[in-house]
Formats: C-alpha cells, structure tokens, sequence
C-alpha cells in the first residue's frame, strides 16, 4: 500500500471518526437528562465513575463504529442493507468528488486543531505546575505557597500536587487543615484532574447547557466521594461535617455535600440501574452508528 492510500485511509477514518462522534455526542447528551436521574442516587465515587464512562462513551463508541465501518465483515447484521448487492466493502466515505475534497480537508483540519489545543493545553498545564513548584515550599506531602486568599486545590493532571495558600494555613485550626489536606490528597489519590480533563474533553461536541451540568454533576461526585475518605480517614464523626465543612467551604455544593456524608449507604442496585441504563444507550447508539454511519458519510461525501 502507497504512502498516499495510507494517508487516504487515516484521512478518511478520521472524517468518519468526527461525524459519527458529533452525531453519538448530541444523542449521549439528549438521553443525559434521564440517566442523570437514575444515577443521582448512587453512591458519590461510583456515581462518578458511572458519569465518566457515559462522557466517553459518544467518542470511544464513534471509533468503534467507525473501525467497523471500514471492515464490514466484522459487523454483520449490524449494517444497514441498503448497499452493494451480494458484495459489500470497506465502508469509507468516497472522496473523490470536490464535497469529499473539501470534507478531507476539514477532517485532516479539524483532527490536527484538536491535537493542537491538547498539546496547547498540556503545555501551559506544566508552565504553571513549575512556576507553581518554584513559588511554594514543602510541608510534608504538600505545599504552602505565599497568597492572601484562603485556597487549597490539587494541581497538575499525571503528577497532580497538593497546594495551600499561606493564609489558609495560618486561618485553619489543626483538625480543619488535616481535613482540608486529606481531601485535596484524596483528589491526587483518585486522580480527579485526570478524570475532569477527560470529560472535558470527550463532551466537547456536547450542547452548552447540558456540558455545563455533566460537568458540574462530576465535579460534585468527586467533592462527596472526597469528603468521605477524609472523614473516613481522619476517623471524624459525620455530624462533625455540619461544623466544620461550612466554615471551609463557600460555594453552593455545601449542603449536597453534607446530605451525602449524611446518608445511608447506598445499595449497589442503583448502580447495576444505571449502569445497565449506559449499557442500553451504549447498545442503541452502536447500532445506529453502525447501521446509519454509512449512508450518512456517503451523503456527507456526495
């Protein structure tokens, strides 16, 4: 195979991967709604897991699709038999025609942009973990860094470091800042930046609004289930949470917060719910990926 019918092929798999990527991310984020519901209830670290696996699942299902559209002898009764007769190939978007060129090009585009922005990102993500690093000094398995404002947040995605600010430190009682650091060392443990990052990035093709709650109702799950290992951990009482957690925190989460170290444990039926509500979405979406990808990508191709 020729240099040119390599680059073809990656060209052409990217467009598919792009349509049916955007196409599985608007309907994830149509059914989002109902499965927010059904997860809502679940345990804080499952219900997180559950909400990233359904961010990546528009994406990851695209590539399946896309991969299966290119070998049709591995799909089956999945594609639509609208084609070729007793004959059926590779189902890649046919480019010859100047709408294809033109499609070629804003794929080829279009994944390079996305690269860019990721290597962009990663980029002034270590700038700022090092001046980070230059800026602050040691205390144990964290960092004080000079600042008037009260923070503490966890840094950097694949080597993330907890930071506190200097007036958080000389503000917090000893009981509140062992709290306040086994939380933001539970972040590091778990790594939640990763996982955020990742939904960022996978929901990217996703209507604003509903963005904007899938990534808020994940932040939240990692707050709770945070909270709870740093309770857990430290061996305080959950009614200490009524106390302590309103004096360090500000924003709107605080009784949501409190409600869910508060609660009864969870039973794991509510989590074979939801999940097995993914795993339909999953299934529905692969088919029409598989079955609709085709004729769609040939339309788009003329």
């Amino acid at each position: 195979m020729s240099d040119a019918s390599v680059l073809l092929n990656a060209a052409s798999l990217c467009l598919a991967w792009l349509v049916l990527s955007g196409a599985a991310s608007l309907a994830a984020a149509a059914c989002y709604p109902l499965f927010a519901r059904v997860v809502a209830a679940d345990d804080p670290a499952r219900r997180g897991l559950l909400l990233l696996g359904y961010g990546l699942m528009p994406p990851l299902l695209a590539g399946v699709a896309a991969l299966l559209l290119m070998r049709p002898e591995l799909v089956g009764p999945l594609l639509t038999d609208h084609c070729h007769g007793d004959f059926c190939g590779p189902h890649a978007p046919k480019l010859g025609g100047v709408r294809g060129t033109v499609l070629l090009t804003a794929a080829s585009l279009g994944t390079f942009l996305l690269i860019a922005l990721g290597g962009g990102a990663a980029w002034r993500r270590g700038r700022r973990g090092a001046l980070l690093e230059q800026l602050s000094r040691p205390a144990g398995g964290w960092r004080i860094i000079p600042g008037e404002k009260p923070l503490a947040w966890c840094e950097g995605v694949w080597h993330p470091r907890v930071y506190l600010s200097s007036s958080l430190v000389h503000r917090l009682a000893e009981a509140e800042l062992a709290l306040v650091v086994a939380h933001e060392q539970a972040h590091v443990s778990r790594r939640d930046n990763l996982r955020r990052q990742s939904m960022h990035w996978a929901t990217m093709a996703w209507p604003s609004r509903l963005r904007r709650r899938v990534m808020a109702d994940l932040a939240l799950a990692h707050e709770q289930a945070c909270d709870g290992i740093a309770f857990k951990r430290l061996g305080m009482p959950p009614d200490a949470a009524a106390r302590l957690l309103p004096r360090l925190e500000r924003d709107d989460t605080v009784q949501a917060r409190l409600a869910a170290l508060e609660a009864r444990p969870v039973p794991r039926w509510r989590t074979f719910a939801a999940a097995g509500l993914a795993w339909l979405i999953a299934s529905i979406l692969l088919d029409g990926l598989t079955r609709l990808g085709h004729p769609l990508l040939e339309w788009l191709a003329g």
